[in-house]
């Protein structure tokens, strides 16, 4: 029972729709789902499609599961997190602000400022830069207090990080999770090593 001055588990605002859009965007192009289709998605969610018109929208744990388990049933695809986290950071990037930072960042670059980037999308992890090299990088996912993180979305990051070397003209050479909060640590932890193709 709750008592009335606490809030229940995951009712934080943690998500930014940004991350829906990156999951409709991959529904439409990769799996050409019609809009009709994305409309159902989200009326089960309990959702209107305008939902999705305003950055300024941010969404709880409950709604993250609720979108990833209709997501999983009607793309009938268990691995479709981490193939749109591959997928939303490459379509991030064909945008102009992807070709600006694309002058002039590097992997190394943007790894040192992960947390930064990362707030826009989620409240529900604190990202650190533990190491960084010129060709590799250590970097850390600390779920906040409050946040119910499930595997889904550590498959997801995992997705985007691993399409970063390659967006910045490098060859993402590997991706290992060396400590995981879903095994029982007490953090996400990522080493990504890249070569440079130039």
């Amino acid at each position: 029972m709750i008592k009335s001055n606490e809030k229940p588990l995951n009712s934080d605002k943690f998500y930014n729709v940004k991350i829906m859009r990156g999951y409709i965007a991959y529904l439409k192009e990769k799996c050409l789902w019609p809009e009709e289709k994305v409309e159902h998605l989200l009326e089960l969610c309990g959702y209107d499609i305008t939902f999705l018109d305003s950055e300024d929208n941010w969404f709880d744990q409950n709604l993250a599961d609720r979108f990833q388990e209709n997501i999983q049933k009607m793309a009938a695809d268990k691995e479709i997190a981490y193939k749109v986290g591959a997928y939303a950071f490459s379509v991030y990037a064909r945008g102009i602000f992807g070709r600006l930072i694309k002058g002039f960042a590097n992997p190394q670059i943007f790894f040192k400022n992960v947390a930064k980037n990362s707030m826009a999308y989620s409240r529900g992890a604190v990202f650190t830069a533990v190491r960084i090299t010129s060709t590799t990088a250590v970097l850390r996912s600390t779920p906040v207090e409050g946040c119910d993180e499930k595997p889904y979305q550590c498959l997801n990051r995992k997705g985007m990080l691993e399409a970063i070397p390659p967006f910045f003209g490098c060859k993402s050479s590997q991706i290992v999770e060396n400590k995981c909060f879903h095994q029982g640590d007490a953090y996400c932890e990522y080493l990504i090593e890249w070569k440079s193709l130039t």
